[in-house]
């Protein structure tokens, strides 16, 4: 009787075992992001070191963070930091590094030039944590002048280059692409608004049924980064 009993409880266990590791695991993502597309090559790593089977959705960013956020997904990539993301999600460790920058048209007033610096209008893309930080810092009454939301990094940058607005916070792979798509570098000058890492955000509700999970996504992720290129 026990042991009919003990193999029988086993069985469950196994059963129960074998179903989350077969589960699919879902990321969102933005469809055409070349972060994202940096990420993705180590995540993807990630994840096969893991042998852990996964489908990447192409959503806009705002539906992707809302998808995980109400369990359509069980997460997103790929992110920095913030209390409103982990209120229900937990990041990983850094996927990439990329700092936040300032971007003016030369020969405006600079950071070193506190009081005009922060008087001017700043500009960044709507549901981005960059647009977040500077709400935040115009909350606190840093920053004095207006804040415009720009529907996409292209729109940001046609306010700055028409003057609309003075300050683009963009990040600096992004701003790298895009002055030399436009072969602009010499018009702007950038200083560092913020270090940034970016990585994965998993949903605590997947991470509740996968307790181990995080910890052998972020032990994969360290062996992917350090790995050399053939």
């Amino acid at each position: 009787m026990h042991k009919f009993t003990l193999a029988v409880l086993v069985g469950v266990f196994t059963i129960g075992f074998c179903d989350a590791q077969a589960q699919t695991l879902k990321l969102a993502r933005q469809p055409v992001s070349h972060i994202s597309d940096l990420a993705q090559e180590k995540i993807e790593c990630s994840l096969k070191k893991m042998e852990q089977p996964y489908e990447i959705i192409m959503v806009p960013w705002k539906r992707a963070q809302q998808g995980t956020q109400y369990n359509k997904y069980h997460g997103f990539f790929v992110a920095t930091q913030t209390k409103a993301r982990d209120a229900y999600a937990v990041r990983s460790h850094g996927v990439l590094s990329n700092n936040w920058l300032f971007i003016q048209k030369n020969k405006t007033p600079t950071p070193n030039d506190q009081n005009e610096f922060w008087s001017q209008s700043f500009t960044a893309n709507i549901g981005t944590a960059k647009l977040r930080w500077l709400k935040s810092h115009q909350d606190d009454g840093k920053i004095k002048g207006r804040i415009i939301e720009a529907p996409t990094m292209e729109g940001a940058m046609y306010h700055l280059i028409t003057g609309h607005s003075q300050v683009l916070v963009e990040n600096q792979i992004n701003y790298d692409r895009l002055v030399k798509k436009n072969k602009a570098a010499e018009t702007f000058t950038t200083y560092i608004a913020r270090e940034v890492s970016q990585g994965v955000y998993f949903s605590k509700a997947f991470l509740a049924k996968n307790t181990a999970f995080l910890d052998k996504f972020n032990s994969a992720l360290k062996q992917c980064l350090t790995k050399k290129p053939l």
